[in-house]
């Protein structure tokens, strides 16, 4: 299977998603990312979501108040 093919198949499962599934998908994804360790990170890449696309909402896991990368990274301090 290509990787054009894998994205065709996982972008109709996602826009198959009902809201709650995908709320509930994206409270699981926050409690993942809030068990890792994030001691070796000085910089942090992230995108904006695309909410048609039913995208995985990246800014409940920088904006958590218990998100654990929050106190490794800060994002100024990314350089180029």
């Amino acid at each position: 299977m290509t990787k054009k093919e894998l994205r065709i198949i996982y972008r109709e499962k996602r826009n198959n998603l009902t809201d709650a599934e995908l709320e509930k998908s994206n409270d699981l994804l926050l409690v993942q990312f809030q068990a890792i360790s994030f001691p070796f990170i000085v910089c942090l890449l992230s995108y904006w979501p695309i909410e048609e696309n039913k995208e995985p909402d990246t800014h409940l896991l920088l904006n958590s108040s218990n998100s654990a990368i929050l106190n490794f990274v800060r994002l100024s301090r990314c350089r180029f």
